[in-house]
């Protein structure tokens, strides 16, 4: 990356405009295991986030708090060599390192729909900033709690600074670098209430701060739901390994845009709105035929609005539905991979019409 982007970043880091303001970073170190010998080196303080049988367990794969040194030479270091490595996210807080410890503490594990306690790896930079957009209002305020500004990278080619005003609507500085030219932006993140009804919609019923965070599954799907490059890539990694052969003989660019179309169904057809079931939608175009969802009494379901999507799935699997099934098989034109208006240019072969 450029020094002018890099440069603008650490001064960033080091001007937080207040004496009492001081620079933390959380690392990762099972993203590269020698930044903590030289982060304990440099650092003016440091402990590990996790204790007991986590911290022995985990063992060096566990996450680190540090107190960036007055000098500015850990800052130095991990914006040289971190950026665009999901290495660490930094911190501008006004608490004393114990009391900033003790808070990040409350959200190692937080709890899911199911009310499992599960880890939440906040550390990394690109799993706290796509989730802080789907957070309540009330969920972020408990999070920025004596924090001025979060830090993190986006990408190769980007930093955002993340603030929580008062109200909890998050406001971001944002850099990002075109060659050796760096533009800057400022953008404010809403309430995940007010989210547009023509997109998908986030349901935060049941999220809460206490007794511990608690995410719902719609606020831990968000960031994949709202992220489509990320969300392909996810739903292939899943696929179940019988399909691998035929998976890998197909181009990558095909590939993303059969699964994306698959994705694109499975959210704006039929409004099946979790990753859990998405999955098992696309799971079921290899497995059945692509266009199985087109069987008239599959179909009646999938259409339905008055129902939650798990019903949908109870309703399609139930014994009276075997005959459907087999019936879908026969919807296994390959043309059902691609969206209407490439797939009617196209012949059964899947050759262009003449």
């Amino acid at each position: 990356m450029s020094d002018t982007f890099k440069s603008q970043i650490l001064a960033q880091l080091s001007a937080s405009g207040e004496s009492d303001i001081s620079l933390y970073a959380l690392l990762d170190p099972s993203r590269n295991a020698g930044m903590l010998n030289v982060a304990q080196a440099m650092a003016e303080e440091g402990a590990c986030l996790f204790l007991g049988e986590a911290r022995e367990e985990f063992s060096d794969d566990a996450p680190w708090l540090f107190k960036c040194d007055a000098s500015g030479e850990l800052a130095r270091y991990l914006i040289n060599e971190s950026l665009g490595k999901r290495w660490a996210v930094f911190i501008q807080s006004s608490r004393h390192f114990s009391e900033l410890f003790n808070h990040f503490r409350k959200f190692v594990k937080i709890t899911d729909a199911d009310d499992d306690q599960i880890f939440w790896r906040f550390y990394d930079p690109a799993i706290l900033m796509g989730q802080m957009p789907f957070l309540t209002l009330e969920q972020r305020q408990f999070f920025f709690q004596g924090i001025k500004r979060i830090g993190t990278e986006v990408g190769q080619d980007g930093f955002v600074f993340t603030s929580c005003n008062a109200g909890g609507l998050l406001d971001t500085n944002v850099f990002v670098r075109h060659g050796d030219l760096v533009e800057q932006s400022e953008h404010q993140i809403g309430d995940v209430r007010d989210i547009p009804k023509d997109l998908v919609p986030i349901s935060v019923e049941g999220a809460s701060v206490r007794p511990m965070m608690r995410l719902t599954q719609s606020q831990i799907d968000g960031p994949l739901l709202y992220n489509r490059p990320a969300l392909v890539a996810h739903v292939i990694e899943t696929l179940d390994d019988e399909f691998r052969p035929s998976i890998e003989k197909i181009d990558q660019a095909p590939l993303y845009e059969m699964i994306s179309h698959g994705i694109q169904l499975a959210m704006f057809s039929y409004a099946i709105h979790d990753v859990q079931h998405i999955e098992l939608f696309i799971d079921f175009m290899f497995r059945i035929a692509p266009g199985w969802h087109k069987q008239p009494q599959l179909n009646k379901i999938l259409i339905r609005r008055d129902i939650t999507t798990e019903v949908k799935f109870d309703l399609l699997a139930a014994d009276n539905m075997a005959k459907a099934w087999d019936d879908a098989e026969r919807y296994d034109d390959a043309r059902e991979w691609l969206p209407d208006a490439i797939a009617r240019q196209l012949d059964a072969n899947g050759d262009p019409l003449p």
